[in-house]
């Protein structure tokens, strides 16, 4: 493989792989905030469409004092429509981490497309819990 496509094979997975700011949860579930980073996709390339996102489940929290502690998991939303290759970023205690996981493997999503046909793309998606303090 000659540097400049393996140049271009790289510069089009980093590109593919951190999404924009995604809405907050919260009404759905006020423990945890989901979001996902999205960096401008290569010319050509219309970046996936994440359609459904469930909410890790966590044991509820009680207390008054709370900390935001985020988990960044990195995965692959491949072309056939299934979450693949998820790889934690930054990690959290008490089996947030899992959680966040295993909320991710539910993600549903609409391919990316380049030139009229599915691609698989990378992503980055953090998921924040709000914990108590107690």
């Amino acid at each position: 493989m000659n540097m400049f496509l393996r140049f271009t094979l790289c510069l089009a997975l980093l590109c593919g792989a951190a999404l924009a700011r995604a809405q907050d949860d919260a009404t759905k579930n006020s423990n945890t905030q989901a979001e996902q980073k999205e960096a401008k996709p290569p010319a050509g390339v219309t970046p996936a469409k994440i359609t459904s996102r469930p909410e890790p489940e966590v044991g509820e929290q009680s207390g008054n004092a709370t900390e935001d502690i985020e988990v960044v998991l990195r995965m692959i939303l491949r072309s056939n429509g299934k979450v693949t290759d998820i790889t934690i970023v930054k990690g959290a205690p008490d089996g947030l981490t899992e959680a966040a996981i295993k909320a991710a493997k539910k993600i549903k999503f609409t391919p990316a497309m380049k030139d009229g046909h599915k691609v698989s793309q990378w992503v980055t998606i953090s998921y924040i819990f709000h914990v108590s303090n107690n």
